[in-house]
């Protein structure tokens, strides 16, 4: 299996902030090895690699400078593999994923969601992907766990389905339409 490297971005001007946001992160994406972060504010600047080698956290920040961006948090996680990709492999990966977030939030704009965390069996499963919904992330197990993303509120659809159980959270969200 290979690592897996999710970067989210927050807009960010509250450096007391940062805790509640590692802890969204963490909440989400609950079991990965490590949750890297890097902000600018206010012309402050802060990083932290959260246990990983080197300097990779201090190339994200310089990422914000080539890029003109202020006020922004971004929060890489990493689930590990098991494989090692050695030094450089790791810091080119981290910054890859870190710049290709911070374009695409350059592109679009944050706003509200829906986010419905939802476990059922593999036949409800089969129906909810023919309803059309934007499914975000699928983890197949004895039962299926997934995420739709909404900008409206979708819960009394959902309950048209049988079998499932469905949380459901708003969210901060980048939108490209």
């Amino acid at each position: 299996m290979k690592s897996r490297f999710i970067a989210i971005t927050f807009p960010f001007n509250n450096v007391e902030d940062l805790k509640k946001f590692l802890n969204e992160v963490k909440e989400e994406f609950n079991g990965a090895s490590h949750y890297l972060y890097a902000y600018s504010t206010k012309g402050k600047m802060k990083c932290d690699n959260n246990g990983e080698p080197g300097n990779i956290s201090k190339r994200i920040l310089d990422l914000f400078s080539l890029m003109h961006i202020d006020d922004v948090l971004v929060i890489v996680v990493r689930y590990f593999g098991g494989v090692k990709l050695g030094a450089s492999n790791l810091l080119r990966t981290y910054v890859s994923c870190a710049n290709e977030c911070l374009k695409s939030t350059l592109k679009g704009h944050k706003e509200e969601m829906f986010l419905y965390i939802i476990k059922c069996d593999y036949p409800e499963f089969n129906k909810i992907k023919r309803a059309g919904y934007k499914i975000e992330k699928v983890d197949y197990f004895d039962k299926i766990n997934l995420q739709i993303i909404s900008k409206i509120d979708i819960l009394n659809n959902l309950k048209e389905f049988k079998n499932i159980e469905v949380v459901c959270k708003k969210v901060n969200r980048v939108n490209y339409e």
